[in-house]
C-alpha cells in the first residue's frame, strides 16, 4: 500500500544469478558496528566479489578496492592481543577463539590481495589457533567443538593444516554439530584429504538414477497391494511409536550459514547437480529484506555464491531489456553477463495501480530487483518492542550535579541522557545505538559509573554493563557480549548542547546483532534549544 509521501521505484537487472545477493552485500557493507566479526564480514565482499565490480557498481568501486581492503586489515590489526589472537573489539586484551579463526582467515585473504599485514601477526594467529586445539580429545561442548573446527579451517588456509586433529574430529563426527563437520570438511578440502572422508562429513550420498527410483516405486506399490490382499480379520498389532527426532543444536548466530559452507564444499568437489540445487535453495530462503539474517551468514553466503558462480560455464553477450510501467518505457542495457543496469520511476498512486513489467528477449534469462522507497511526511514515532524494550530521557545536568527537566536547554548546557532497557535474559552480542539530535554532541560514554545507583535501584532498574563503547559524530554506541539476566536495566551518558535549533531526535535502538529481527526502538523526541545568551530559539 502506498501512503502519502514522496518516493521512487528502482528497477535493477542482470543476466547473472549472482546479482541476487545484492541485498546481502548492501547489508554487510552498511551494518554500522565494528567488532572482529563485522569488520571481517564488511571486508569480505571486496575479497570475494572483487572480480564482479561491474555487477555491483554502487557497492564495489574498483578504485576504492585497495584502500577498503587495507582499512579492514588495519582495523583487525588493532585487535591483536598479547597471546597472538584477536580480541572481539579494537583495543581488547582477551582473545576470542572464533573471532580469531574468522578474522585470521580474512587477514590472510587481505594479505593475498596485496594489503600490508605483518608476517609475525599471521604467525601469531596460527600459533594461537594451534594451541587452542589442545585437549580437544575430551571436549564435548558444541560451541568449543565448532570453534576448534573453524580453527582447523583457518590453519589449513594458512598452510599449517592439523591433520591429526582433523582426523580426531572425523572419528567423533557423530558427536559434532553440523557446522563443525562442515568446517572440518572444508579444512580437508584445502589439503586434499581423502574424498570419502570429506563426503562422509558432508553426509553426501550419490543420487540413484531415475530408472532405479521408478523401479523402487513400482516395487513398493506391488508390496502394498500384496499386503492388502493378505490381511485377515485378526486384530493388527499396534504400530510401534515413532522414534523422536534427534535434537538439532543451533549456534547463537543460527544455522542458516551451514548451507553456504556446504555449497563451498560441493563446488570444490565438483558436485555440480548438488551445488545447483543447493544454490537455488539458498536464494529461495532469503528473508523479507532479501538477505540471510546477519553479517556472518551474509558474508559466507557471498563467498559461497561467488565460488559457485565461478564454477559455472557461461557465455557472454549483450542483453537489451525494457522496463515498462503504464505508458513509460525505460531501457536496461547489459553489455555483458556480469554487469547490471538500473532505471528509476517516480512513485505515485496512479502508477502503483498499473502493472510493472520487464521485456526479455526470447530464449534469454534475466534477474531483476525492484525496490520501492517512500518518505512519509510524518516525523513522529511512538516506539516499538520486538523482543526488547528501550526508552530514552533527556535531563539538564545542573552545576550542583542534580538534574532538571530539559525544558530550557541552551548552548553549552550539559545533558544527562538515560536509556532504560528491558530484556528477557540469556542474550548474546547486544548493540545499543542512540542517534544524537543535530544540536547535541556526546562527550562522556562512561558517565554511568558516576551516576547514583541507588536512584536506579529504587525504580527497579539495575545498572547496564557494557563491554565496549564508541562515540561517533552522530551517535553513541554501547555493546554487551553477553547479558544473562532478565529484567530492567538503565544506563546514562553525557552530551553537550552545541547549537540552537528545533530538531527531532531519531529513536534509540537495541538489537541482537546476530538476530536482527529481535530489537526495540524508543520514541522520537522533539527538542528545542536556545542560544547561550538567552535569545529566542532558531526555527527551521
Amino acid at each position: 500500500q502506498i501512503l502519502e509521501g514522496d518516493g521512487s521505484v528502482d528497477v535493477n537487472a542482470s543476466a547473472s544469478r549472482l546479482f541476487e545477493v545484492r541485498d546481502a552485500l548492501d547489508y554487510v557493507m552498511h551494518y554500522p558496528y565494528g567488532c572482529v566479526e563485522q569488520t571481517s564480514s564488511s571486508t569480505m565482499p571486496w575479497l570475494a566479489l572483487g572480480a564482479y565490480s561491474d555487477l555491483f557498481p554502487e557497492h564495489l568501486d574498483k578504485a576504492k578496492s585497495k584502500d577498503a581492503i587495507q582499512a579492514g586489515a588495519n582495523r583487525l590489526l588493532r585487535m591483536v592481543t598479547d597471546d597472538g589472537g584477536l580480541a572481539y573489539w579494537p583495543g581488547g586484551t582477551e582473545s576470542s577463539a572464533w573471532g580469531t579463526a574468522y578474522g585470521g582467515f580474512v587477514l590472510m585473504k587481505c594479505k593475498d590481495a596485496g594489503a600490508t599485514v605483518p608476517d609475525d601477526v599471521i604467525k601469531g594467529i596460527l600459533d594461537y589457533l594451534s594451541k587452542s586445539l589442545r585437549n580437544l580429545d575430551t571436549e564435548k561442548d558444541p560451541y568449543a567443538l565448532s570453534n576448534a573446527a573453524q580453527a582447523l579451517y583457518t590453519l589449513a588456509k594458512g598452510g599449517k593444516p592439523e591433520a591429526a586433529y582433523e582426523n580426531l574430529l572425523y572419528s567423533k563426527r557423530d558427536q559434532l554439530p553440523e557446522i563443525a563437520k562442515l568446517w572440518v570438511a572444508l579444512a580437508m578440502c584445502i589439503h586434499n584429504a581423502p574424498e570419502t572422508q570429506i563426503k562422509e562429513l558432508l553426509g553426501w550420498k550419490p543420487k540413484a538414477p531415475p530408472s532405479e527410483v521408478v523401479k523402487k516405486a513400482v516395487a513398493a506399490s506391488k508390496d502394498k497391494k500384496s499386503d492388502s490382499k493378505s490381511k485377515t480379520k485378526a486384530k493388527a498389532a499396534p504400530a510401534p511409536a515413532p522414534r523422536p527426532a534427534p535434537a538439532v543444536w543451533t549456534h547463537w548466530w543460527g544455522n542458516t550459514v551451514n548451507k553456504s559452507l556446504r555449497l563451498i564444499a560441493y563446488t570444490h568437489l565438483g558436485l555440480k547437480q548438488d551445488a545447483d540445487e543447493l544454490a537455488t535453495t539458498i536464494l529461495q530462503q532469503r528473508n523479507a529484506r532479501g538477505e540471510w539474517g546477519n553479517t556472518f551468514t551474509n558474508s559466507w553466503t557471498l563467498l559461497s555464491m561467488s565460488a559457485y558462480e565461478r564454477s559455472i560455464k557461461t557465455t557472454d553477450g549483450v542483453l537489451a531489456l525494457n522496463a515498462k510501467w503504464d505508458t513509460l518505457t525505460m531501457p536496461l542495457n547489459l553489455p555483458k553477463r556480469n554487469s547490471s543496469a538500473k532505471t528509476s520511476f517516480v512513485l505515485n498512486q496512479n502508477l502503483a495501480a498499473k502493472p510493472l513489467t520487464i521485456d526479455i528477449p526470447e530464449g534469454q534469462t534475466a534477474f531483476a530487483r525492484i525496490e520501492a522507497k517512500a518518505w512519509p511526511r510524518r516525523t513522529e514515532f511512538s516506539g516499538e518492542n520486538k523482543g526488547y524494550g528501550i526508552t530514552r530521557n533527556y535531563a539538564k545536568l545542573q552545576p550542583d550535579g542534580k538534574s532538571a527537566p530539559a525544558d530550557d536547554l541552551r548552548v553549552g548546557d550539559m545533558v544527562l541522557i538515560t536509556l532504560d532497557i528491558e530484556i528477557g535474559g540469556n542474550d548474546r552480542y547486544l548493540a545499543i545505538s542512540d542517534p544524537l539530535p543535530a544540536v547535541f554532541e556526546a562527550i562522556n560514554p562512561n558517565f554511568e559509573t558516576q551516576a547514583d545507583d541507588s536512584t536506579r535501584a529504587a525504580d527497579g532498574h539495575e545498572p547496564w554493563f557494557c563491554d565496549h563503547r564508541e562515540i561517533r559524530a552522530d551517535r553513541a554506541l554501547f555493546f554487551t557480549d553477553y547479558a544473562p539476566g532478565k529484567g530492567k536495566f538503565s544506563m546514562t551518558y553525557l552530551a553537550r548542547v552545541i547549537a540552537e535549533g528545533d530538531t527531532i531526535a531519531p529513536p534509540a535502538k537495541i538489537e541482537a546483532m546476530y538476530q536482527p529481527d529481535k530489537y526495540g526502538l524508543s520514541a522520537t523526541q522533539r527538542l528545542r534549544t536556545l542560544p547561550a545568551d538567552g535569545g529566542k530559539v532558531a526555527t527551521k
